[in-house]
């Protein structure tokens, strides 16, 4: 190669290093332009957003404001997380523009702020509307970029070519279950009296006398068998402790047939029944609950007469009640595996295995005249 086409060579490839960082130039400290508010609508006037959109790599989830407050459409409307939904509208409302970037598009890749329906687009669109659907915000989220001690993002507002350094970080997920609170119980385990779980075959049910007893009793132990441990039964009996869904939808929306549930009843010493019923369906398990007052059994004799048979919900236990009936009965869960394991024990569950019986060998009856017998012997 002659040395003058291998300098034009060098410059060139200079020149093509230079201009990809001229896109990003990371760790710099930028300097402020005139551009302002990122979203300067949703800054003026934040307290009107009702509706967001966001998409990414085909996914899409839909967040809608309603007399309750906060729901993902995308979900049927369940109950939204309101601190997410804020810190989302809050961060692109503060969010403002420090640096211009590129207006080419094909570099907008390198910043994740290409347009996201692209193929193979990995950028993230979020669009905020007002209750009339005026848009009040609707930018691409691209790459985080660190600003010294502080947070920056690479955006485009949608229709502009102009990509900039924005502050601040924007959370934006498109997956419709992040934005939900998942966990449905948390019943705490110094309240459960008993568990009962129905099955067709039969029913498996621990309990104890008071909430000092850390250890629970197993109905119906067959005879010769043994429990794993003294501890065994907790597993079922706080099994509403904690539970979270791996998804969820409204409860009209699925078939299934009350008579072919299996039942789980959690009761409480204070008289709160919590009944939980569960189906297979295409391999999975869903579960609905339901929250009722079932009076206890009189406490034992031995406690005296400071602790009164309940014969009545509180008032706070009937507007617990109200609660979580308010909450549950719309929908139905997805639950883990391995919660719904727990669910649906079995009695080989609690007990040790059977120790198989070794057959004892009869004594085979000596022939008539046989020399070797006793009473045969001179």
């Amino acid at each position: 190669m002659k040395p003058r086409t291998l300098m034009l060579a060098c410059l060139g490839a200079g020149l093509a290093v230079a201009g990809a960082w001229l896109v990003t130039r990371p760790d710099r400290t930028p300097s402020p332009v005139s551009h302002g508010s990122l979203c300067p609508d949703l800054a003026a006037r934040g307290n009107d957003a009702a509706r967001i959109v966001i998409k990414k790599a085909g996914a899409e989830v839909v967040i809608e404001r309603r007399d309750a407050g906060w729901t993902v459409a995308s979900k049927g409307g369940y109950p939204a997380s309101r601190d997410q939904v804020i810190d989302l509208v809050r961060a692109l409302a503060d969010a403002t523009l420090l640096e211009e970037r590129t207006s080419k598009p094909e570099l907008y890749g390198r910043l994740r702020v290409e347009d996201p329906d692209g193929a193979g687009a990995a950028s993230t669109m979020v669009r905020v509307e007002d209750a009339s659907g005026g848009v009040m915000a609707s930018v691409i989220v691209g790459n985080a970029q660190p600003l010294g001690d502080d947070q920056g993002f690479y955006t485009r507002r949608m229709g502009e070519a102009r990509s900039y350094l924005a502050s601040g970080a924007v959370r934006a997920e498109a997956d419709p279950l992040a934005w939900v609170q998942r966990t449905i119980t948390e019943l705490r385990n110094e309240r459960v009296r008993s568990a009962r779980v129905r099955h067709p075959e039969g029913e498996i049910h621990v309990h104890r006398a008071r909430a000092s007893e850390q250890v629970f009793v197993l109905d119906g132990v067959p005879e010769g068998r043994e429990l794993r441990d003294e501890y065994v039964m907790t597993r079922l009996a706080w099994a509403l402790s904690y539970i979270t869904f791996d998804d969820v939808a409204p409860a009209g929306s699925m078939t299934l047939d009350p008579a072919g549930a299996l039942v789980m009843e959690t009761r409480c010493f204070d008289g709160l029944l919590v009944t939980v019923r569960q189906w297979k369906v295409d391999g999975a398990t869903w579960i609905t609950l339901a929250a009722a007052f079932e009076a206890p059994p009189a406490p034992p004799a031995d406690e005296g007469a400071a602790s009164a048979p309940v014969t009545a919900p509180s008032a706070d236990l009937q507007a617990e009640i109200d609660r979580l009936n308010a909450a549950w009965s719309p929908w139905v869960y997805k639950i883990p595996e391995y919660k719904a394991t727990v669910l649906r024990s079995v009695m080989e569950d609690f007990l040790k295995p059977a120790t198989p019986t070794t057959p004892t060998t009869p004594a085979t009856p000596a022939a008539e005249g046989d020399v070797s017998r006793d009473d045969d012997a001179p």
